[in-house]
């Protein structure tokens, strides 16, 4: 797990992620408390017609028998998170990924295939929305481009990959080299 791992100025509910929680399920606003409370969500609630109990209440499985990030089974219908990537890495790519993956918990409730294999991951619409809102979450919190651009790299995606998924959520990548 080699997530490169971006610093800078924290504002808002990023602190808020239980970091010293064990394996288990629980619930999203008992492991990262506030994500109902982000603008982009309040939005995505809103024009879905559903309240806060529905971030709060969705589902985590906390996994302590594997090295991943996190992702949503779309099976179950719940967000599935590391539990060493919780603890270990910086708070603000785990709020990131939280939120991330509330989008896909959106999406999937609209009846959107998370997992459409007829599209490369970086030209996934569901991937390109829910990255997105990190990314715009990410500049609220102060967050620079190439913080931005570090928090979308991930080692599944070749660097042109990394280059076309930062553009496609709105970075400009030729300001940063």
């Amino acid at each position: 797990m080699e997530k490169e791992k971006p610093s800078g100025a924290s504002k808002g509910p990023a602190g808020r992620i239980r970091r010293e929680i064990g394996p288990g399920e629980y619930q999203l606003g008992y492991v990262c408390a506030g994500l109902q409370s982000v603008a982009e969500v309040k939005k995505l609630l809103e024009e879905r017609g559903l309240d806060e109990q529905f971030v709060i209440g969705t589902k985590v499985l906390v996994d302590d028998t594997r090295d991943f990030y996190m992702y949503v089974d779309d099976r179950e219908k719940r967000l599935v998170a590391c539990l060493g990537h919780i603890r270990d890495s910086e708070q603000k790519t785990v709020y990131l990924d939280f939120l991330h993956e509330l989008v896909h918990i959106f999406q999937l409730y609209d009846g959107r295939n998370l997992y459409d294999r007829r599209y490369k991951y970086v030209r996934r619409s569901t991937e390109i929305e829910a990255y997105s809102v990190a990314v715009n979450e990410g500049r609220r919190m102060g967050m620079s481009e190439k913080e931005l651009m570090d928090y979308l790299l991930v080692e599944w995606i070749s660097e042109d990959e990394h280059r076309e998924l930062a553009e496609s959520v709105g970075i400009d990548t030729a300001a940063i080299d």
